[in-house]
């Protein structure tokens, strides 16, 4: 084959992997009479071959790989250096990494063998173990952690052996002494609770990490990633696995016991060794007297990948690949007869690997299956490109939005009526942005560097507007009128101690809001202030630098654009640090409805929510004390109580809500208590307001209980 370039020693053939920041090739090393050997070459893409950060980066892993020499580690051979870059020659194993495994069986609908299964992790603990245990050349303990271990770096070649790769992640606790700034974090769905809640890691964070590993094997789902990177971080932080078992009945209460043990939440109930881990599967094997070797995994290869397995040279066109029954009869058990279209590969672990959404809290449990040995069937919807469960996901039940002729391949900026200028982006990101609301129709998109056009004006993209879904529709507002601050409150309320669900609108100008509720709860406020996006957000807060941020957004390529995955695996921001941000954000955005002094709002019945974004613990009645705390003043508040200065101020019960719901300081607590005592607003502003900021407390008080109907005024008899 004709090499692409030469780097150094090496022929580079065929580019294999390309992320945000690195490239990797195929390549070939040649030597004296004929010889020839196969490799894989890392080199970092030209436009950060001069920054130090990621050279350094580049060269920790190699100083790290170079260390670790076992027949279940993908092995590094050397780093080396050749027109001022650096590079890195590793192992080329001829096989298929284990999404693709999984991705195969799924498009087959061929179910990944449990012993298998059970045999490829036993194998990766072996190269786990030996990793957790390496010591440096003066025999000091190197204490490496993978942290990064998921199905995409477990690698099994044709012939049956299973190795992990990819410790460019990893980390040693000398370099913790070091106190680097550059280290790969993983990525987010593979995370330990121990990583969410921001404690110090050990190896046993690699043993759950490979747990999620065996359970999205027996099941071809994934275990913790939710819509949203806040719902992955709350998943894994409570870490149910038996919540998870009761959706997978066929999992066999053997390795049930050993997936248990491995995703336990507390990691002193965790496997203390990979070994440990590794001597569980093998028990399991043994009882269930299934024997599992390279050669069975060599034979299930090619009967899955057909004549594709075992190709060393690459193939111009890949083979078709054998009938799930082909599959089956070498596996056992009986082919799946779950109707469908055919889809690729990449398409059907897209649909069969992405969490479901939960069920409505009012249905009905699942009927029990009459087979439970068997998987259950597929769902029928085929998520947005991205394994690794980008935002743009659509729920289930929902088709993905076809691309537009005249739209294909094309580049798309966004501007606000402000000017704000956002992008590029491609067709898939724009449906995601006008889907949920982030961007409005009286915004401006530009095709390709062209003219601007009010999305409303194109009508491809205006289709996907929810708005103009309403209007096809013909759905009228429940609760609609204009914006004031006192009323945002009623507003609010009518919705929580409703529990309503659906969208409620606001407008001003060019600017909007969509809060969408769920049994009055809010789970998602889409905005078409720019500012409000999470990159802007953490740029405002200073939380990185923008040099970080562009960082990041190329990193986020790696991650099906998800910027918080991103600056996590940078080690911009932590786990819980993340948490704590996108809760601040979310808040953030509810609390700046509250600065708006005109407008006008609707709400609308039963209208879905298109994505979660809320936190667990997202509170309306806190949000709007909060708000009505930033926002107001006695000075604007007064006017509407003057009518009511001198008359009798009642407690009064309403049939929604109770005064114990609304979280009051406890100086609130006294001041409103001392305030009903009084009984009159003139002689409690008198008596207990000697400072402006109590005064301002006072009547942000007597605004929430009189629009939240627990107070009334009698006038003197």
């Amino acid at each position: 084959m004709k090499p692409l370039l030469t780097l150094g020693k090496y022929e580079l053939l065929e580019k294999i992997g390309s992320g945000g920041m690195a490239e990797v090739y195929k390549a070939r090393l040649t030597g004296a009479e004929g010889f020839e050997k196969i490799v894989v070459v890392k080199k970092i893409l030209p436009g950060y071959a001069r920054n130090k950060a990621f050279i350094d980066m580049l060269v920790e892993e190699a100083k790290l790989s170079s260390v670790l020499q076992h027949p279940n580690i993908v092995q590094t051979i050397e780093l080396a250096q050749a027109d001022s870059q650096f590079y890195i020659a590793m192992e080329y194993v001829n096989g298929r990494d284990l999404l693709k495994v999984l991705a195969r069986c799924a498009e087959r609908k061929a179910t990944y063998p449990p012993a298998i299964a059970a045999h490829a992790v036993a194998e990766v603990c072996k190269g786990l173990d030996y990793a957790h245990r390496a010591r440096d050349i003066y025999g000091k303990p190197l204490n490496i952690i993978h942290r990064d271990v998921s199905p995409s770096n477990v690698i099994i070649s044709w012939s049956g052996q299973v190795k992990v790769m990819d410790f460019g992640v990893a980390k040693a606790r000398t370099q913790d002494a070091k106190g680097s700034k550059h280290v790969l974090r993983g990525k987010l769905g593979y995370m330990s609770p121990e990583q969410v809640r921001g404690e110090e890691i050990d190896h046993r964070s690699d043993i759950f990490s490979l747990g999620v590993v065996l359970f999205e094997s027996l099941t071809l789902k994934r275990l913790f990633l939710g819509r949203t990177d806040l719902e992955t971080l709350i998943n894994i932080r409570d870490a149910d696995v038996e919540r998870k078992f009761e959706k997978y009945p066929f999992i066999e209460e053997p390795l049930r016991v050993v997936l248990r043990r491995a995703l336990a939440q507390d990691r002193d109930k965790r496997y203390s060794t990979a070994l440990e881990f590794h001597d569980d599967l093998m028990e399991y094997l043994f009882a269930k007297k299934a024997r599992v070797d390279s050669s069975r995994v060599e034979e299930f290869l090619a009967a899955l990948f057909g004549d594709e397995a075992g190709r060393a040279a690459i193939a111009e066109v890949p083979p078709e690949a054998p009938t799930a029954e082909a599959v089956q009869t070498l596996v056992g058990g009986r082919p799946s007869t779950s109707p469908g279209v055919k889809r690729t590969a990449v398409e059907t672990i897209l649909e069969d690997m992405v969490e479901e959404s939960p069920p409505p809290e009012d249905s009905k449990p699942p009927e029990p299956r009459s087979e439970p040995s068997t998987p259950p069937p597929r769902l029928q919807v085929t998520p947005a490109p991205g394994f690794e469960g980008e935002q743009s996901s659509p729920r289930v039940g929902q088709e993905p939005s076809p691309v537009p002729d005249s739209l294909k391949g094309h580049e798309f900026r966004l501007r606000n009526t402000s000017g704000y200028v956002f992008g590029p982006v491609d067709y898939g990101n724009l449906v995601n942005l006008v889907q949920t609301g982030a961007v409005s129709e009286d915004e401006y998109v530009q095709l390709d560097g062209g003219e601007w056009k009010r999305v409303r004006d194109i009508t491809e993209v205006r289709s996907l507007s929810p708005n103009e879904t309403l209007r096809k529709r013909g759905v009228t507002p429940l609760y609609s009128g204009t914006i004031s601050r006192p009323g945002l409150v009623r507003i609010f309320f009518q919705v929580a101690s409703r529990s309503l669900s659906g969208k409620l609108r606001f407008s001003a100008g060019s600017s909007q809001k969509e809060f969408y509720f769920r049994k009055g709860k809010p789970r998602h406020i889409a905005s078409n202030l720019k500012h409000e996006l999470l990159g802007s957000f953490l740029l405002h807060r200073e939380v990185v630098t923008e040099e970080q941020m562009n960082l990041a957004l190329e990193k986020s390529r790696d991650f099906g654009g998800k910027l918080g995955d991103a600056l996590v695996s940078l080690g911009y921001v932590k786990p819980h640090e993340l948490y704590a941000l996108l809760d601040q954000q979310f808040r953030a955005k509810f609390l700046q409805v509250f600065a708006w002094t005109k407008g006008t709002y609707e709400f609308f019945d039963g209208i879905p929510c298109p994505i979660d974004m809320a936190p667990a613990d997202a509170n309306v009645y806190r949000y709007v004390l909060e708000g009505i705390r930033k926002h107001t003043t006695a000075q604007e508040l007064e006017p509407m109580f003057r009518q009511f200065g001198t008359a009798l101020l009642r407690e009064k019960r309403s049939s929604y809500v109770t005064p114990e719901v609304l979280p009051l300081t406890s100086k609130e607590q006294r001041l409103w208590s001392q305030t009903l005592r009084i009984g009159r607003i003139n002689e409690a502003v008198s008596t207990l307001c000697r400072k402006p900021e109590e005064k301002d407390s006072l009547y942000h008080l007597l605004v929430l209980f009189y629009q939240l109907e627990l107070i009334e005024f009698q006038s003197k008899s």
